[in-house]
């Protein structure tokens, strides 16, 4: 089902979008599960525009700073649903300590600590090498909340606009 090019629904998204990753950034305890709710949420509505508007809707995404951090978002939700429940790692001391000891806030882990923990054969489509390569490039090793913004930045332009991809 495609939805009209401007329903509440696609609103209701965002704002869950937006309030799990207020949660994300709330500090330690709630990110994990507060993250794989803003995947979700995050890749719904990238996905509910890619059916909407075809190859027009990815490459304007994939162009923008913002919308480009999408795929590597999908990537996470995808991990999350194939048992990488921990798509990050968290900064700071853990035991056994390791070496070099670093700490501060949970970032995205390497692509290959994500896939090491997909359970099941990861679907080969045309998306995966995109997704990874976008993983690399804006998320791995940064802090959970910063791509999350980026895609409600570029959901958000794309609201005021009536989610009109013409009108951006």
């Amino acid at each position: 089902m495609t939805l009209p090019l401007w329903t509440p629904v696609r609103g209701l998204a965002l704002r869950g979008l937006e309030e799990a990753t207020q949660a994300v950034e709330g500090g330690p305890g709630n990110e994990y599960v507060a993250l794989g709710t803003a995947a979700f949420w995050a890749a719904a509505l990238d996905e509910q525009l890619m059916r909407t508007y075809g190859a027009d809707y990815d490459a304007v995404r994939d162009a923008d700073e913002q919308g480009r951090v999408l795929p590597g978002i999908r990537l996470v939700r995808n991990g999350i649903t194939h048992g990488a429940v921990i798509a990050v790692r968290q900064a700071g001391f853990s035991w056994p300590l390791t070496f070099p000891i670093d700490w501060g806030p949970s970032i995205y882990g390497p692509l290959e600590a994500l896939l090491g923990d997909w359970i099941g054969d990861r679907m080969q489509t045309k998306s995966v090498p995109q997704q990874d390569i976008v993983y690399r490039a804006h998320l791995e090793g940064r802090e959970l909340p910063v791509p999350l913004n980026a895609a409600i930045g570029w959901f958000t332009r794309l609201e005021h606009v009536q989610w009109d991809l013409d009108a951006l």
